[in-house]
């Protein structure tokens, strides 16, 4: 009895803290993100600025960018995505996801190119998903060139409702959420000892 009784804790431990690690997709409907209109709400910069194959950069955007959801794409050419590179975030849409917290401003993550030489330009996106489900778009094209020369950016937005009702947790939500877990579990833990301290 008693170990059906632990096995039971162990099973509704690692079910509880699940739902602590595994995040929804914000982005679970990749049509949302396409054909926005225009606006300069948000700035996307890469340094350096110009494209050479297996190297690192710098990919920034600015903008009102607090407790939103930032989904970054790298294409080649028209459906051909870039899928690798980035440092850490979550994959999505071909590309690569990230939650901000309260307060930002900007956020810079690093890139590299593939080592493929036979590619010699690519456009990186940057989605902005809000709370509302406001998604906001800025780009940069890079190719083989002078750096010096001023990549073209193009920002634009549109507003999209998901079927799905996808929500954007906050940090303060997520750490509320992370610590009731741990508390639970640290109670499950403690009632583990008790168990076996019984049946010793």
């Amino acid at each position: 009895m008693a170990q059906v009784m632990i096995i039971s804790l162990f099973f509704l431990y690692g079910v509880l803290t699940v739902p602590s690690y595994a995040q929804d997709d914000p982005f679970p409907d990749c049509t949302s993100i396409t054909n926005a209109p225009l606006d300069k709400n948000y700035e996307l910069t890469v340094n350096p600025t110009s494209y050479k194959a297996n190297l690192p950069y710098s990919v920034t955007i600015k903008g009102p960018i607090s407790n939103t959801a930032i989904l970054f794409q790298v294409t080649s050419s028209p459906n051909n995505y870039v899928k690798t590179g980035w440092e850490g975030g979550n994959p999505s849409c071909n590309g690569i996801y990230f939650q901000t917290t309260a307060d930002e401003t900007s956020l810079t993550k690093s890139w590299t190119s593939p080592t493929d030489t036979a590619v010699t330009s690519v456009t990186i996106s940057a989605y902005v998903k809000t709370a509302d489900n406001k998604i906001s778009m800025a780009t940069i094209d890079l190719s083989n060139g002078d750096s010096t020369t001023p990549p073209t950016t193009v920002a634009t937005t549109a507003t999209t409702r998901d079927t799905t009702s996808a929500t954007i947790s906050t940090t303060s939500s997520a750490s509320t959420l992370l610590s009731s877990y741990t508390i639970l579990g640290i109670i499950q833990v403690m009632a583990l000892v008790f168990l076996c301290h019984l049946t010793s």
